[in-house]
């Protein structure tokens, strides 16, 4: 049983360290592929693409920066100054902060040593928290060490699938470097959502998993549903015009007014909450505002980047919220109590140790039985 058990380990650290290194090539991989085809773009004088790529691209580097300024210079003795130095050096090392992330995760490395020279916080991965499950503990460690990489899928790799995607469809040209661009984006959005399909289960891990890739393809099928046009390219169908129109009243409706109120509140929180009254007291009008500005700006791109993913997940979100309700469900009964998780997690160990069908309805019963007569009292 013990070399079994260190077999089971080593093999386990080694698809972790597999997964990490599948995870830095496929992002590298990614952005290259998007670089080359925003230069096609160009060179066939498609500049609509060419400028949304571009933009998306840019507002992709700043998302990196303001990141790296909200995790490591968050804290209260960081004045508001430093915060905006910290930005614009970091800047010309957004390509690379998704690495700068993930090493700056690890325990003892160079970069904290770094960041603690220049006054900043570092933010290394803390021990886990050995009463959670494996798969929880994993998931979480994931996010910490993958920043980087997520962002990279979510701002950058998602956007320019799409919009690769509506090209291929639109002009009704195919190229092999955006076909494997687009493969590429599709693998990397596929593996960086599984950081976001908590659970214990591992079977309920995998089902929030599958819906989130399957909702995610769903997207590409609409999409070319949408624009396919073989008898007159660069022109929309009676009922791609129809979706369009639908898509724009009823889903924009629903962000101006949500989305508009969530991006108030946050403003509101922001200002409020991580902005100290002592700092705002000091500042004269010419700073206030100046504050106040930069924090409209990014509230506002916030907005934009928020409002244009959600028109998307409005029309084919079908299995993803059925994985955010367990996901609350699962977060809300395990994460409230160090004991209540170790309670639930006993009664699964014991579960799962009946001998028989009947003999697992019968402790199903009994749990049942227990939690309802607990409630009563």
């Amino acid at each position: 049983f013990s070399l079994l058990f260190v077999i089971m380990s080593c093999l386990r650290k080694t698809l972790n360290i597999s997964y990490d290194i599948v995870t830095a090539c496929i992002s590298v991989a990614d952005v290259t592929t998007d670089v080359w085809v925003c230069y096609r773009y160009w060179v066939s004088d498609k500049m609509a693409f060419f400028w949304v790529s571009t933009v998306v691209m840019i507002l992709a580097q700043l998302a990196y920066t303001v990141a790296f300024t909200l995790r490591f210079a968050e804290s209260s003795n960081v004045s508001i100054k430093k915060k905006i130095c910290v930005f614009f050096c970091m800047l010309p090392l957004a390509p690379v902060m998704s690495f700068i992330f993930y090493w700056a995760s690890r325990k003892d490395n160079c970069i904290s040593k770094i960041l603690k020279y220049f006054g900043l916080d570092t933010d290394e991965s803390s021990e886990p928290d050995k009463n959670e499950p494996q798969i929880t503990r994993w998931i979480k460690e994931k996010f910490e060490k993958h920043m980087g990489f997520i962002l990279e899928a979510v701002i950058e790799a998602f956007p320019q699938s799409i919009l690769q995607m509506i090209a291929i469809v639109y002009y009704n040209e195919t190229d092999i470097i955006n076909v494997v661009s687009i493969l590429i984006s599709l693998v990397s959005v596929s593996t960086k959502s599984m950081v976001f399909s908590y659970a214990i289960e591992i079977k309920v891990f995998l089902f929030n998993w599958l819906s989130i890739v399957t909702d995610f393809f769903g997207i590409f099928m609409l999409i070319s549903w949408i624009f396919y046009n073989p008898t007159n390219p660069g022109e929309f169908t009676w009922y791609g015009k129809l979706w369009l129109y639908k898509s724009a009243f009823i889903n924009g409706l629903l962000i101006l007014f949500i989305g508009g109120a969530m991006a108030v509140m946050f403003m509101g929180g922001c200002w409020k909450h991580e902005i100290s009254s002592s700092r705002k007291q000091g500042w004269n009008i010419c700073q206030t505002l100046c504050v106040q500005l930069a924090l409209f700006l990014f509230t506002l791109v916030l907005y934009v980047c928020g409002s244009a993913l959600s028109l998307l997940l409005l029309e084919v979100a079908c299995l993803c919220p059925i994985a955010f309700v367990a996901f609350l469900l699962n977060h809300e009964r395990f994460t409230g109590s160090t004991k209540r998780s170790s309670l639930f997690i006993t009664i699964f160990d014991w579960l799962r140790a009946a001998q028989s069908k009947r003999d697992e309805i019968v402790r199903i019963c009994c749990v049942n039985r227990c939690m309802f007569v607990s409630k009563l009292h």
